[in-house]
Formats: structure tokens, C-alpha cells, sequence
């Protein structure tokens, strides 16, 4: 019996275990700890909020129809809601955020 452990934990015996294991996991997709849907949110503001916290990369897609206006078939804005949460964004545009320093410039 303790022949048989030592020659199954044997090193050169693993490797291949271990390379499997790590090549069928590097395209399992790891998903964001912050990912929201719009029932997450009590009001669209909220759910703009988080948006443009977030924009351009929209990882929760609060933004499904990509008009920069988050969640606004769940909170069922009007026509004139949907104008005027644009028009407070071109009033008060979000910042860029600051590129990483490993990142190419264009």
C-alpha cells in the first residue's frame, strides 16, 4: 500500500496533473465581485451613479442599449427622464480615468 502512494505523489507524476488543471482553468472567465443588475438599485440615480462609476467599461451592462443612460427600461423613465439624465451628463462630464502607466499611449 505504501508503495503505491509513494509512486502515485511522486513529483514527475503531479506535473502533468498540475499543467492539466492550470491549462483547463486559464479559460474559465473569472466574473467581476461588483456586478450589479438594476433591481440592485432603488432608483435610476443610483443606478447611474454605478454606471458612470464604471464607464466606458459598463462591466454590470446597466447600459444595455448603449446610450449612456443606465437602467432606464427597469425604472421606466420617460422620454423627457431619459433627456434630462443626458443632459445632466453633458453638464457635468465624468473625468477620464488616469491610464495605468504599463499601458500603451496611443
Amino acid at each position: 500500500m505504501c508503495q503505491r502512494i509513494r509512486l502515485v505523489l511522486q513529483p514527475r507524476r503531479l506535473l502533468p496533473l498540475v499543467l492539466a488543471t492550470a491549462a483547463a482553468m486559464a479559460g474559465v472567465p473569472v466574473t467581476a465581485q461588483d456586478s450589479f443588475n438594476c433591481r440592485d438599485f432603488d432608483s435610476q440615480a443610483e443606478a447611474q451613479a454605478e454606471y458612470e462609476r464604471t464607464a466606458p467599461d459598463d462591466p454590470s451592462r446597466l447600459d444595455a442599449d448603449d446610450d449612456t443612460v443606465a437602467c432606464e427600461d427597469y425604472f421606466e423613465l420617460t422620454a423627457e427622464e431619459e433627456a434630462a439624465v443626458i443632459a445632466a451628463r453633458d453638464t457635468n462630464p465624468t473625468p477620464p480615468r488616469p491610464r495605468l502607466r504599463f499601458q500603451r499611449q496611443p
